[in-house]
């Protein structure tokens, strides 16, 4: 069905008079008129217009607080040392974040981890992992396009690895899967791992008498996910799943928080065979608290905020 974007904004601004979240009138729009009418971020950027009153539906582009840097100086900080972070180069400059971010881009700096450049995100870096047997540490430079960087040996496409796949709560893991070579994952695939994720939780969270767990996943817009068995899946654990907008690890926790911490576990670790690829994931998730898996899903709202505040660019 084709929409006018007119005629969402008045949809957005009616859910909002009733008292609707952003991401629930999302939910409902999109149930209505189909999963890529309106995204995440362009709800919630709506939904701060209202709570500000602008009730205008004409979407148009605003302006940040101007910022003054110093391209100088923020090159001449680049030049010390190129590994840093836009956090470490916002508070040398004091400036915010997004500032750092913006002047990068409009230098024409692109982020290096030595030789391997991520030219754009792709599904394997949701909730499946590839755990390579051989971790050499790396750091990131700030250089500008074409300009090297300390050389770091290229992964080879045929290096050895294996896929995991990994499901958690804010109490910890609750289950997760080596894939053995050769194997990807599928729709029935996936269905099946949602049934195996759903007996664990019943195992390891639902106590005696009590009624099931309500029940909020995210997962990415990878094919596999969105096919129409997995959706029958969904639909039968009555699980709700949490909209994720496309191509955003910096609002996935598995991203962000998981796979951030587990990569730097492997850091320097050479690995022969999958056992000792079990048994430091293993080790991995044993050596974390409850406090660190909650750490990473409570800072989901905080991150949402941040995405709202720089309407809608990417966050570190």
């Amino acid at each position: 069905m084709e929409v006018s974007d007119l005629h969402i904004g008045h949809c957005l601004l009616y859910e909002f008079h009733q008292g609707k979240s952003a991401a629930e009138a999302q939910r409902i729009i999109c149930a209505t008129y189909g999963d890529s009418v309106i995204d995440d971020s362009t709800c919630r950027r709506w939904f701060r217009k209202f709570r500000n009153g602008d009730y205008n539906l004409n979407d148009k582009p605003r302006s940040g607080r101007p910022l003054t840097i110093s391209d100088e100086e923020l090159q001449e900080l680049l030049d010390q040392d190129s590994a840093q972070t836009q956090q470490q180069l916002a508070g040398k400059l004091n400036v915010t974040q997004q500032a750092i971010s913006e002047r990068l881009r409009a230098l024409g700096k692109i982020q290096k981890e030595g030789k391997w450049v991520s030219h754009e995100l792709t599904p394997e870096q949701r909730d499946e992992k590839w755990v390579y047997y051989e971790n050499p540490k790396r750091r990131k430079h700030w250089v500008d396009p074409g300009q090297p960087t300390t050389s770091t040996p290229k992964r080879n496409v045929f290096e050895k690895k294996i896929l995991l796949c990994i499901w958690w709560d804010e109490w910890g893991v609750l289950y997760y899967e080596l894939l053995k070579p050769g194997e990807t994952v599928t729709g029935e695939r996936y269905s099946c791992q949602l049934k195996k994720f759903a007996d664990k939780i019943n195992e390891k969270r639902r106590c005696a008498g009590q009624k099931p767990r309500r029940v909020i996943l995210q997962y990415d817009n990878a094919r596999p996910h969105r096919s129409s068995i997995v959706h029958h899946t969904i639909n039968d654990l009555q699980w709700e799943v949490l909209p994720h907008a496309a191509y955003s690890p910096d609002l996935a926790p598995c991203d962000f928080h998981l796979f951030r911490s587990l990569q730097n576990y492997l850091a320097d670790k050479h690995l022969q065979n999958e056992n000792e690829v079990k048994k430091i994931i293993d080790d991995f998730i044993s050596s974390k608290d409850q406090a660190f898996y909650r750490r990473g899903i409570h800072q989901l709202p905080e991150r949402w905020q941040r995405v709202v505040d720089a309407d809608g660019a990417y966050i570190d």
